[in-house]
């Protein structure tokens, strides 16, 4: 399982770029950085194809017609790059409001600022959609390759405080705005959901390319006191009650986030072909763009 990354107070801000690999090939039209499906008139050679199915006497290919025994004339076919649509999907429900050894916001925002400036970078078009139960409209924005309002958006998502209940309507309503074209999404979430709930989400997103991103805190579980009487409140529901907490009690909630790690882990591979990318506290942005590139393949 991919293992939680962590980097000290004073580590370097988010690189320049986060490159991201794609495995399949891009359908759009749209030049881009992607190889793409349909030819075009430059780039990485393709093929070799009769004349009548390219027909484009500039790329006419003397010595491959010449070689042909029926007098066939052959023009060669090179491979367009296009640009791939990304978006990020933000779970902004009550959980995500979580604040302990890092702000769960403050990342989220942190994040969707990295991949804006990378993505259009490129030259793909990148957009966003937060959502709770249902699609809230002051994150709700459409892939664009202009970075108009990308500013007041990632300053809007550090600034917001989740208070509504998880909820997997608003997740499904947002994987059917993104439609069949394929695209590469990121799923950023603590990803606090019952798992029927999961599996609902992401079957939804299954046609595209999801990058499950998931924000852990270590002062969830693991820096709890070993004993002490600690007041604990359930973001979701509001509801609050005094525990006594010791090492019994935590090394069963360890054994149950344990095994709902494991089912996400499950669920992830099956679907995606990737284990999700870990965040515990803090982004560790090395260990990301390495899992971008070859991790989550």
């Amino acid at each position: 399982m991919t293992q939680p990354h962590d980097i000290s107070p004073d580590a370097p801000e988010a690189p320049h770029d986060l490159p991201h690999r794609l495995s399949w090939r891009v359908g759009g039209v749209r030049p881009g950085a992607h190889r793409g499906k349909i030819p075009g008139s430059g780039g990485v050679f393709r093929d070799l194809v009769p004349l009548i199915q390219a027909p484009d006497p500039r790329r006419i290919d003397l010595r491959a017609s010449l070689r042909d025994p029926w007098n066939r004339i052959y023009a060669r076919r090179f491979e367009q790059h296009s640009a791939a649509p990304v978006y990020a999907l933000v779970d902004l429900s009550a959980s995500m409001g979580f604040t302990g050894a890092g702000d769960r916001m403050a990342m989220v925002a942190q994040l969707v600022a990295a991949l804006a400036a990378s993505v259009r970078r490129i030259g793909d078009p990148f957009g966003v959609i937060g959502c709770d139960d249902d699609i809230q409209a002051p994150f709700d924005v459409p892939a664009t390759p202009s970075r108009a309002g990308e500013r007041a958006l990632v300053e809007r998502l550090a600034a917001y405080r989740p208070r509504r209940r998880a909820g997997a309507g608003g997740l499904i309503d947002a994987s059917r705005r993104l439609s069949e074209r394929r695209k590469l999404v990121f799923l950023i979430s603590d990803f606090r959901l019952p798992e029927d709930a999961l599996e609902a989400v992401f079957a939804r997103l299954s046609p595209h390319d999801v990058v499950p991103v998931v924000l852990r805190d270590a002062a969830e579980i693991e820096d709890l006191p070993d004993w002490r009487l600690v007041r604990l409140e359930d973001l979701e529901t509001g509801a609050a009650r005094l525990v006594l907490t010791r090492p019994a009690l935590k090394a069963a909630w360890r054994t149950a986030e344990a095994s709902r790690r494991h089912g996400l882990r499950r669920l992830t591979l099956s679907l995606f072909g990737c284990e999700p990318f870990v965040v515990s506290s803090r982004i560790d942005w090395l260990a990301f763009s390495d899992y971008l590139m070859t991790g989550r393949m």
